[in-house]
């Protein structure tokens, strides 16, 4: 029996639920066509970053000892690392496309909120068949509340939807007061959700007092809070979902189908295993779909969620058998 591994992405008919995620293995059309070859049912492109531009401007500006007096010249100079990047990208965009035949996703993260159309639009003529928006505004400044920062998702969001054609998904953090209720909201805007961003992680050197960068990869032990969120807005959503991050191995991209997701996006464990981990995953996939008699991912979707009768079981944020009195399995 052949079974049937199909599925969506931001509306898009994909022939399996792995999505390499936007990554430095997505970077250029040469990379995204390798890991077409090697099975992936659809490929977001690494994202294009508007703060990596400013930074290349600053540092350029630096170099050139321009200061803000020449306004006009540094108007100049920023408004062409923008069109170089965007141009550069929108080539790799286009080749990846003509070598293809899976949904390549653009992807952009801006820092200003005038920014994202302007990037925006250009990707959609070159041929993306979606857009993912990687964004994030930290909640960091004190003058704003939950809700101001809940705005400005909704907002770009309206701009997005208003000026593009091609189906927008949204990539989340975790972190918001009320997840559910954000995501409902914004649901009506998007053709999915990604769970869930992975931040650059700042730490400290204590020998020198010196900021580093903590571990870049995502390790197979981070899929539960994933797994948790996956289960529970699955019920609240009327949009496919993505799960993202420590899904490393084929049992947690069968969970979080199980959970609800529509689809799973896998980087970090490429970079450790490499390319050739796209099919032992989904070689396992579909063995463990026959092994249970599933004959479509329709059959496995969300056959463990909230609606399910563990609605309490995924809600629950306390140890009780493990950490109660007398009750320990653990000892400390």
């Amino acid at each position: 029996m052949k079974v049937d591994v199909s599925s969506h992405l931001y509306s898009l008919p994909i022939k399996n639920p792995l999505v390499v995620g936007s990554s430095g293995i997505t970077s250029t059309a040469e990379k995204v066509k390798k890991v077409a070859d090697a099975g992936a049912g659809a490929v977001i492109m690494k994202s294009i970053f508007e703060e990596e531009i400013n930074l290349q401007f600053l540092d350029e500006m630096r170099k050139l000892e321009v200061n803000d007096a020449n306004l006009e010249f540094l108007d100049y100079y920023d408004y062409e690392l923008r069109k170089n990047a965007l141009d550069a990208y929108c080539e790799e965009l286009k080749e990846a496309k003509n070598q293809v035949s899976i949904p390549v996703v653009a992807s952009i993260s801006c820092a200003s909120a005038g920014e994202w159309i302007n990037f925006a639009k250009p990707l959609e003529e070159a041929g993306a068949d979606a857009l993912e928006i990687n964004a994030m505004f930290l909640p960091v400044d004190m003058s704003k509340t939950a809700a101001d920062y809940e705005k400005l998702f909704v907002e770009l969001l309206t701009k997005l939807k208003a000026e593009l054609s091609i189906p927008v998904g949204i990539k989340l953090s975790p972190y918001f007061s009320h997840l559910p209720q954000f995501a409902a909201k914004i649901s009506k805007k998007v053709a999915g959700i990604t769970l869930f961003n992975r931040f650059y992680n700042p730490d400290i050197n204590i020998h020198d007092s010196k900021l580093i960068t903590g571990p870049v990869f995502s390790s197979p032990g981070d899929f539960y809070n994933t797994l948790r969120w996956t289960a529970l807005l699955s019920s609240a959503v009327k949009v496919p979902l993505s799960a993202s991050t420590g899904i490393h191995t084929p049992e947690t991209m069968i969970k979080m189908l199980m959970a609800g997701a529509e689809n799973t996006q896998v980087v970090s464990a490429l970079y450790l295993h490499g390319i050739k981990h796209i099919q032992a995953m989904l070689s396992k996939l579909e063995a463990f779909m026959l092994e249970n008699d599933f004959e479509s991912l329709a059959d496995l979707k969300g056959r463990v969620k909230m609606e399910n009768g563990l609605q309490n079981t995924f809600q629950r944020v306390q140890f009780m058998k493990y950490f109660g009195s007398g009750s320990s399995m653990i000892d400390i």
